[in-house]
């Protein structure tokens, strides 16, 4: 007699709910050590304050900005010449420096 697929008797289905839990717990785990959510208020702080900018204040990480760069910071100062601008630090782990990006 061939054998007939239950489902109700399926190893696969068996483990679902565990197979779900450990891709989300896997996905979050992923999300908290992802280099794309760095942020150094320090940092950019520093290489603000040494290019003339004034009232700097930090607004978080900049997302799509177009960079591949570890270190995204947005910001919003007032810029040597008196004008209020927007923007953000890049900044790489090891090699590469700081650089400000306007919005």
């Amino acid at each position: 007699m061939p054998q007939v697929y239950d489902p109700r008797y399926s190893q696969d289905r068996e483990h679902t709910g565990l197979k779900i839990t450990l891709f989300i717990l896997f996905l979050i785990a992923c999300w908290s050590v992802n280099p794309l959510f760095g942020v150094d208020p320090e940092g950019a702080t520093k290489v603000l304050q040494a290019n003339g900018y004034k009232n700097i204040t930090i607004t978080g990480y900049k997302w799509f900005n177009g960079t591949k760069d570890f270190y995204n910071t947005g910001f919003v100062a007032v810029s040597p010449n008196g004008t209020t601008v927007s923007g953000y630090v890049s900044r790489g782990i090891i090699f590469k420096g700081s650089t400000i990006r306007f919005d």
